[in-house]
């Protein structure tokens, strides 16, 4: 029987190759088929089916353990879908808000989930062929993106010429693309942790991140999402950060003598400054570069308001909370209102753009109280693997860090939808689905010995 379920594990690593492949290509052909509706349904079938598969095969070698912050969420699903009966009585608004692939709560958190474990096995293999592999399959993809793009720009400004104003969902695929790779990116600092570093390699691989980022931030731009824009310029400087700190060999090596206490100890925070300070110089220096060695009229793109100077998708969602935020908020306190945006100002569209705002407006007190517990659980899991050093193991370096890398990039997505985006936003329920890890696999007593 041991021996059966040895050959069934053999099986894992092509399963999550396949499966985070499906994902990619799924979202990549939502993102160049911007100013259409969702595309490539059967795809995404594949990758949930490819995910019960690999949780499948994890089964046969570990135990399943479920977070208890998975019943928050729940909780929450089940209230959205209580107060859109009550406030609404639409089922088809109900299937939107949970299962559709626009802004389906459920259906990203769980596509989130599902990733989580496949993550995890690539990180704790020695040999990252396959992520390195995934990452380059990554890079053509966008390249392809990308030349699809260019061929279908406007004249006068750099805009796609079809879009139809429909870029927040390629947009919201984009950032979801974005979060994938570079999670794949981190997994080569993570290999050469302890290993002779190679300067040249990790120039190179900095280098190639930084151009992969830089294709990004063109096609958020080229379809018109400053959503996209910003997810990736904030992603990308965290992912730079914790890249240098991974290839600081001397970080690795005061942890390792019980020397540095991360993330608390004056040495590491001045570590951490150092090297903060040290990627903005470097963000910044790209970005003079690209401004003085190109031609290129920064006044044609949307961020800048083709020309306005001013950003009209952020001043819109000012306008809309300075105006009606108090009302909105005030309308039902306690349980909320679906509809209170066409109740106060007449037009449904006009809800609030703040992540937290908008829950409160529209699922009251009780729905507040419940995403705040379920982001507090959720931070609070990620501190505590950040703090908790067992040994000073590379095994458990890794993990501190990758839980500290996890946390600010959580951390800096629910900062950004506070700023722009509505409960309903897929990119940070993906983001929480994967990274809070909902469902986990340990190793049986009995099987600890065979898993070494």
């Amino acid at each position: 029987m041991g021996k059966y379920k040895l050959n069934i594990y053999k099986l894992m690593t092509p399963c999550v190759f396949f499966q985070l492949i499906t994902l990619l290509i799924y979202l990549n052909e939502n993102i160049i088929n911007v100013g259409e509706n969702g595309s490539a349904l059967p795809i995404l079938g594949i990758y949930f089916s490819l995910s019960v598969c690999v949780v499948t095969v994890l089964l046969f070698r570990y135990l399943l353990f479920i977070k208890l912050h998975i019943i928050l969420f729940l909780l929450l699903i089940a209230w959205i879908a209580l107060k859109i009966m009550l406030d609404l009585s639409d089922l088809e608004y109900l299937k939107q808000m949970t299962i559709s692939t626009t802004g389906g709560i459920l259906l990203f958190y769980i596509m989130g989930a599902f990733m989580s474990p496949s993550y995890q096995f690539l990180m704790n293999k020695d040999n990252i062929t396959s992520a390195l592999i995934i990452f380059i399959i990554s890079f053509g993809l966008i390249l392809l993106t990308l030349n699809n793009f260019f061929l279908r720009m406007r004249t006068d400004i750099f805009l796609l010429s079809d879009i139809k104003g429909a870029y927040q969902r390629p947009g919201n695929f984009l950032s979801i693309y974005y979060i994938i790779i570079s999670f794949m990116f981190l997994l080569f600092p993570f290999k050469m942790v302890k290993n002779k570093k190679n300067k040249l390699l990790t120039i190179f691989w900095l280098f190639f991140y930084s151009i992969t980022t830089l294709i990004y931030l063109i096609c958020s731009q080229l379809m018109g999402s400053n959503s996209a824009t910003g997810i990736t310029l904030g992603i990308y400087v965290i992912t730079l950060v914790v890249s240098l700190i991974l290839f600081n060999k001397k970080i690795w090596l005061k942890y390792s003598i019980n020397k540095l206490n991360i993330p608390w100890s004056k040495r590491f925070i001045s570590y951490l400054t150092r090297i903060i300070i040290f990627s903005i110089i470097i963000l910044t220096l790209l970005l003079i570069f690209v401004v003085l060695f190109t031609d290129f009229d920064f006044n044609k793109i949307r961020l800048l308001g083709f020309g306005s100077n001013s950003n009209s998708s952020l001043s819109t969602r000012a306008n809309i909370l300075f105006e009606t935020g108090v009302e909105q908020l005030g309308y039902s306190p306690f349980i909320g209102e679906m509809n209170v945006a066409y109740y106060i100002t007449g037009n449904s569209g006009k809800y609030l753009h703040n992540f937290i705002l908008n829950i409160m407006s529209r699922l009251g007190l009780i729905g507040l109280l419940i995403v705040v517990f379920l982001f507090i659980h959720i931070f609070y899991d990620l501190y505590r693997q950040v703090i908790n050093k067992t040994n000073a193991s590379l095994h458990n370096y890794k993990n501190c860090i990758f839980n500290l890398y996890s946390f600010f990039i959580l951390l800096y997505i629910f900062t950004f939808a506070n700023m722009t985006t509505s409960m309903s936003w897929s990119v940070i329920w993906f983001a929480v689905g994967f990274i809070s890890s909902p469902i986990r696999f340990i190793s049986s007593p009995n099987k600890i010995k065979t898993n070494k």
